[in-house]
């Protein structure tokens, strides 16, 4: 599980535009995002974030792209509000010379 705040969040949406606020997000939860080619599945986020994560999203212009590839929001109530889970995700590393990275 991995923790974000909302000044994370907010931060993220202040110093970006549309789609890289997205991509910084994973970059939140994939600390070797830079490695990564794929992720199949999605983060999971708490009920709280995943709300505030949409609404900023929807503020910014990007509601649609965030519902196709952003976090899914926990209905559950098994993952803390601010935090997100990647276990169900399968990330596929870049290959470097045939190696993954």
């Amino acid at each position: 599980m991995t923790k974000i705040t909302r000044t994370q969040v907010d931060e993220i949406f202040e110093m970006n535009e549309g789609g890289q606020c997205i991509i910084d997000l994973f970059k939140l939860v994939f600390p070797n995002w830079d490695n990564i080619k794929h992720v199949g599945g999605y983060p999971i986020a708490g009920h709280e974030l995943g709300n505030y994560l949409m609404s900023k999203a929807i503020d910014e212009g990007i509601g649609m792209s965030w519902m196709n590839c952003g976090f899914s929001t926990d209905t559950t109530g098994t993952i803390d509000s601010w935090e997100v889970n990647t276990s169900e995700c399968h990330p596929t590393l870049v290959s470097i010379n045939g190696v993954k990275a």
